[in-house]
């Protein structure tokens, strides 16, 4: 009896250690195939005013509604001399010329246009879509990164749940391509 109750208790642990270690590994595929539709939708809108709108669009549609709830922000960043998000990106705030930081508020509006498109106030206008430049002699290439978080189900284990982000870059696409 005494056994069987150790036994039982270890290996109720290691179950739910394994449900949520899983649904953790399932969640961060599905945010690395987001980081991949959104910078393919940013490449492919190379020039474009709304290329930034159509990232954030391709990323949130790619999630199940619980999925989206956990993103916390994502990044599009220049990624032609830093395979790396840039320094200051990954926190609130956009950096002239390097990055568009989206917030979870901002990701809530992805379908207000007067919100996106490079003019005064919108929430892409510190990297402008449009100032990208695709030239097969200088090319450049954009950074998509994604940051969420796997709340724990059964609030078995400690730190409330686990954080974790995805990053994909790729070369913009020419205009006469």
């Amino acid at each position: 009896m005494v056994e069987m109750a150790i036994v039982g208790v270890l290996l109720a642990f290691l179950c739910m250690g394994l449900i949520e270690l899983g649904f953790a590994w399932r969640d961060s595929i599905t945010v690395e195939q987001a980081s991949r539709l959104g910078v393919r939708a940013g490449a492919a809108m190379t020039g474009e005013d709304q290329a930034d709108q159509m990232v954030v669009q391709a990323l949130v549609a790619s999630l199940e509604p619980n999925e989206y709830d956990q993103l916390q922000y994502v990044v599009v960043w220049d990624a032609t001399t830093n395979s790396e998000v840039p320094t200051g990106c990954d926190t609130a705030s956009s950096v002239a010329q390097r990055c568009n930081h989206f917030t979870k508020a901002m990701l809530d509006n992805v379908a207000v246009n007067g919100r996106w498109g490079c003019v005064a106030g919108s929430y892409d206008v510190a990297w402008c879509p449009s100032s990208r430049d695709s030239t097969p002699e200088t090319p450049t290439y954009i950074g998509v990164h994604i940051q969420s978080r796997r709340n724990w189900m059964t609030n078995f284990f400690p730190g409330g749940g686990i954080d974790f982000g995805a990053s994909t870059i790729m070369s913009l696409v020419p205009l006469d391509y």
